[in-house]
């Protein structure tokens, strides 16, 4: 057994760990930048389990990261207590790769859903630091009929969404519930409550 997988196994035993990221996946593929070594997460309820390589099942989550960064998760999660500012460093490292997994759901890609959800075609956002300061800054785009997402600020979309760690982990939560039922009630409760989220959230372009 490799030691990467090994510490991964013993993180995800951790409770910490299982509470921070329980309903935020179902399958997550996690690959090693400095190693190459590739690694499949499943939660299923309380169960957790960690697999070499990835599963042929598609991926709720696809992150790629190093092995220090791995190693960092585990001091953080070890002590059994995630802090304010460990949590942000945590959602910091996931905004991207679970945005590009929420876009890849077919729900952001069905025209009339979309319509529904009433998703903007360009929009900006920004995670922010503990300290209420813009970091991360991201702009989402639909073009020719496939979502990107870049790094910065760019265009000029009508909205930018300003928003803390903990709101983000609450949007990632109800988005994968959501997508689990898959159903026109799940839904139409996440449309109604996303327009006023994202409405609370949105600060002019020029801010």
């Amino acid at each position: 057994m490799s030691t990467h997988l090994a510490t991964l196994q013993a993180l995800v035993q951790e409770p910490a760990a299982r509470a921070f990221f329980a309903g935020l996946f179902a399958r997550a593929h996690l690959s090693l930048t400095d190693t190459g070594e590739r690694f499949t997460v499943r939660q299923d309820g309380d169960a957790v389990t960690v697999e070499e390589g990835f599963d042929g099942d598609e991926p709720n989550l696809v992150v790629a990261l190093a092995g220090q960064n791995l190693a960092n998760l585990s001091a953080i999660f070890g002590d059994r207590e995630v802090t304010g500012d460990e949590a942000y460093r945590i959602v910091r490292f996931m905004v991207r790769p679970c945005l590009e997994a929420a876009l890849r759901m077919p729900v952001l890609n069905h025209e009339r859903l979309l319509g529904l959800l009433r998703v903007d075609d360009c929009w900006q956002q920004a995670l922010l630091d503990p300290e209420g300061r813009e970091d991360l800054a991201l702009t989402v785009e639909k073009v020719e009929g496939r979502w990107t997402v870049r790094e910065g600020y760019h265009g000029r979309p009508s909205r930018r969404l300003r928003l803390t760690a903990e709101q983000m982990l609450d949007f990632q939560r109800r988005l994968f519930k959501a997508d689990e039922e898959n159903s026109i009630t799940a839904w139409l409760q996440l449309a109604g409550w996303y327009v006023a989220w994202r409405d609370r959230l949105t600060v002019p372009v020029d801010a």
